[in-house]
């Protein structure tokens, strides 16, 4: 993945707050996975919240750590900081197939896709 920090506000940019969709290049498709990411661990309903301060602790990470007793969290805080890093590729690689199917494979033009604030939510275990 070759995304680079500034990236991801300038797609932000590109959201259009009336009708929750986001315009974004064909060539653009890591970056908007990496953006998803973003607001879901952050639990940010629109990109351009991923700009300001954060009024809350980052929602996905506090859900994911909730599965873990602090017993667990105290004595194996390594295992589960490894299993933090698998966690991120898995909804990493969720979002990247999930925006495959958002953007077309041809043609460089830029396309709206719907931006859903919960769109990653599917790939939490129930």
């Amino acid at each position: 993945m070759n995304i680079r920090p500034r990236m991801l506000p300038a797609l932000a940019r590109g959201f259009d707050a009336q009708r929750w969709r986001l315009k974004v290049a064909a060539d653009q498709r890591e970056t908007l996975a990496a953006l998803l990411c973003a607001m879901y661990w952050r639990g940010c309903r629109h990109p351009l919240a991923l700009g300001t301060a954060q009024l809350h602790p980052p929602t996905a990470l506090v859900r994911w750590l909730s599965r873990f007793t602090v017993q667990q969290q105290v004595d194996h805080g390594r295992q589960i900081l490894d299993a933090l890093v698998a966690e991120e590729a898995r909804v990493h690689d969720f979002a990247l197939q999930v925006v495959r199917r958002m953007l077309p494979q041809r043609g460089a033009q830029s396309h709206w896709v719907a931006l859903l604030p919960d769109l990653l939510r599917c790939v939490e275990p129930q």
